[in-house]
């Protein structure tokens, strides 16, 4: 799972470097969850998202992406998020075991 803040319109630079740190092909069929939050104008789940397809990751729903400060709402899609990868994370071991 990963998450950042949106920053200048883009993504925080530590996360840039982070995922471009990875070495190609790390994610590749890989489910991916995606969150992050912006003030004013979004950017860094996009960009997340964009990398993680170029990957060959597979983001799976619910993507996240909170304004300002998450709201009810969106806390309950994290939730939905972190069970839905853990179901994806079980079901692939279940399949390679």
């Amino acid at each position: 799972i990963l998450g950042a803040p949106t920053y200048d319109t883009k993504l925080y630079p530590m996360m840039l470097h982070v995922i471009n740190s990875l070495p190609k092909g790390l994610v590749a069929r890989r489910s991916l969850g995606l969150f992050g939050n912006y003030g004013w104008v979004g950017g860094a789940v996009k960009t997340m998202q964009a990398w993680a397809e170029d990957q060959g990751g597979k983001p799976v729903e619910p993507i996240v992406e909170a304004r300002f400060r998450p709201t009810d709402d969106d806390l309950k899609k994290c939730r939905q998020l972190g069970q839905t990868v853990a179901r994806e994370v079980k079901n692939r071991q279940n399949n390679e075991g």
